[in-house]
C-alpha cells in the first residue's frame, strides 16, 4: 500500500479547490489534502504541521508565492500558473520552487498532478539526504575533499580548511597534487588502481609551507557502469601521532641503552668473580680443589657469556646460541690442558636464536657436560670427540625460542652432548651419583620442565635433554 501523502493547497479561488479535491477522491489517490486561501494562514499550518507537499497557486489576495518560497524551504512547494505565465512560473522555479504545472480550461493538468508530486517528493528526499551528508562532511574533524576525474578539487569541507589553510574559494578548481609532497606515496591523482581504499601515511603541505604528517584513505564514486567519475579523500593531521611515536622510540632507545649497561656490568662482575677465582686456584697445591673452582669458573663465565653476547647483540633478550655455544666449548677446553686433543664438533642451526631464559640454563648444561667429558671421559690427552647438537620439534629454527609455561608445549627442543670417550662406568647409576656436574644438570633441565636420560653408547656417552618451548 503505498504512503499516503499530506498536501496543503493554496488555492483562492473555491472552483479549483473543488475540482482538485474531486479530481483526488474521483481516482482514488492516496492523498490527504488540507485546503487554505490565505497565505497567512498557510504560512500558520506550515509552521505547525509536517505537509509532504505544498501546492500554491501564483497569485493570491494576500500575496504572492515569492512571499511563500521565502518563509518555507523545509517542504516541495509546486506552483499553479495560468497559461501564458510560464515566464513567472521559471523565475519561481529559480527562487526555489520544485515544480510548475499550468493549468488549462480542459483541466489536463490534473493529469500531471500525481506524476509531478511523486518527482517533488522524490526531489526533496534527495535534497534532504544530500543536505544531511553535506553536514556530516561539514562536522567531522578529518578533512574530506572530492576530486574529478582529472585530479582537480570539487569540495572541500570545513575541516579542510583549517587543516590546510585554503579557503574553499582558493582551492577549488586546483589539482591535488598542490597538497602532497611525494605524489608516488599519496597517490593523489586518478591514475591507481580503483577500490586502493587502504591508509597510506605521506607528508602534505598546508598554504603556508609547513609540511605535517598525514594518514589518507580513499574512496571511488563510480557511475552505473562502474566508470570512475570522482574520488573521495579522507585526510587525518597524525601529527600529534608522530611526536607520541618519537616519544616512544626516544624512551625505548634510552631503555635499551640502559639494559645493555646493566649486561655489560653484570659481564664485568662475573668476569671479575671468574677472575678471581683463577688467581685462586693458582694457590692451591690440591689438585682436586683447584679442579672444583675451575669448574666453578667455567660456570660463571658460561653466564658471563651470556650477558657478552646480549650486550653486543642487536636483541637485548635474546642471544644467536650456536655462536654462544662455540665461544662457550671454545674457553671450556682452553681452560683443561688434558683436552688437548679432543674435538668438540657443533651441529646447532646458525639461525635458532634462545631467549635469555632458556640460553642461561642451556649454556651450563653444556658447560657441565663438556666438562664432565674432558675430565672423565678422556683421563689422558685425546684423541677424541665431544659433539653437541640442537634440535627443534616440529622445526622452527628460524622463530625465537622462549620457555613453555608448562611441559604440555606443542613444540620441544633437543639438546644432545656425546662423546666417544670411556662412557660411564659400567655399576653407575644416576640416582646414586654424587657429582656436582650432573646434580646441576638434573635441576637445570627441571628447571626448564624438561627432562633428561643419561645412556651408554657402544663408543662413549650421551647426555639428551628435552626441553618444552614456545
Amino acid at each position: 500500500m503505498p504512503e499516503r501523502l499530506k498536501i496543503l493547497m493554496l488555492e483562492d479561488d473555491p472552483v479549483d479547490q473543488d475540482v482538485f479535491e474531486r479530481f483526488i477522491d474521483e481516482n482514488n489517490l492516496p492523498y490527504d489534502v488540507e485546503t487554505t486561501s490565505s497565505l497567512h494562514h498557510a504560512l500558520h499550518l506550515v509552521r505547525e504541521n509536517s505537509y509532504s507537499v505544498v501546492i500554491a497557486n501564483y497569485l493570491l489576495n494576500d500575496g504572492t508565492v515569492f512571499d511563500l518560497l521565502e518563509a518555507v524551504d523545509s517542504v516541495p512547494v509546486i506552483i499553479v500558473t495560468a497559461f501564458g505565465d510560464e515566464e513567472i512560473a521559471v523565475k519561481a522555479m529559480k527562487a526555489g520552487a520544485y515544480d510548475y504545472l499550468i493549468k488549462d480550461e480542459d483541466l489536463n493538468y490534473l493529469r500531471m498532478i500525481p506524476v509531478t508530486l511523486d518527482r517533488a517528493v522524490s526531489l526533496n528526499t534527495t535534497r534532504r539526504q544530500a543536505r544531511m551528508l553535506d553536514l556530516a562532511l561539514m562536522s567531522i574533524h578529518d578533512a574530506v575533499f572530492i576530486t574529478h576525474e582529472a585530479g582537480r578539487i570539487v569540495f572541500v569541507n570545513a575541516a579542510f580548511s583549517e587543516m590546510y589553510g585554503y579557503t574553499e574559494t582558493e582551492i577549488l578548481g586546483q589539482e591535488a597534487r598542490v597538497l602532497c609532497l611525494d605524489m608516488d606515496i599519496c597517490h593523489l591523482t586518478s591514475g591507481f588502481e580503483a577500490g586502493a581504499d587502504a591508509a597510506v601515511e605521506c607528508i602534505h603541505c598546508r598554504k603556508d609551507g609547513v609540511n605535517f604528517p598525514v594518514s589518507v584513505t580513499r574512496s571511488d564514486l563510480g557511475d552505473e557502469l562502474g566508470k570512475e567519475q570522482a574520488i573521495v579523500w579522507v585526510v587525518r593531521d597524525i601529527s600529534t601521532w608522530k611526536r607520541a611515536e618519537e616519544r616512544m622510540l626516544h624512551s625505548l632507545e634510552e631503555k635499551e641503552v640502559l639494559l645493555r649497561e646493566v649486561h655489560h656490568r653484570v659481564k664485568n662482575n662475573l668476569q671479575v668473580v671468574s677472575s678471581m677465582l683463577n688467581l685462586q686456584a693458582g694457590f692451591v697445591r690440591d689438585e682436586q680443589t683447584a679442579d672444583a673452582l675451575r669448574d666453578s669458573q667455567n660456570r660463571v663465565k658460561s653466564m658471563a657469556l651470556i650477558h657478552e653476547w646480549l650486550y653486543h647483540s642487536d636483541s637485548l633478550t635474546r642471544i644467536a646460541f650456536a655462536k654462544y655455544a662455540d665461544s662457550l666449548t671454545d674457553h671450556i677446553k682452553s681452560s683443561y690442558h688434558r683436552a688437548g686433543g679432543v674435538e668438540v664438533e657443533l651441529d646447532i642451526d646458525e639461525r635458532l636464536q634462545l631467549e635469555v631464559d632458556v640460553a642461561i640454563p642451556c649454556g651450563l648444561i653444556i658447560n657441565e657436560l663438556v666438562t664432565n667429558a674432558f675430565k672423565h671421559g678422556f683421563p689422558t690427552r685425546g684423541p677424541g670427540l665431544v659433539a653437541i647438537s640442537v634440535e627443534l620439534f616440529p622445526d622452527g629454527a628460524g622463530q625465537p625460542v622462549r620457555l613453555a609455561e608448562s611441559r604440555e608445549a606443542s613444540r620441544r627442543m633437543r639438546l644432545v652432548v656425546e662423546d666417544n670417550g670411556q662412557g660411564f662406568p659400567e655399576d653407575f647409576s644416576p640416582a646414586t651419583a654424587d657429582t656436582l656436574g650432573l646434580q646441576l644438570v638434573d635441576m637445570l633441565a627441571q628447571q626448564l620442565h624438561g627432562t633428561h636420560t643419561l645412556d651408554r653408547i657402544p663408543e662413549g656417552a650421551r647426555v639428551i635433554v628435552n626441553i618444552p618451548v614456545d
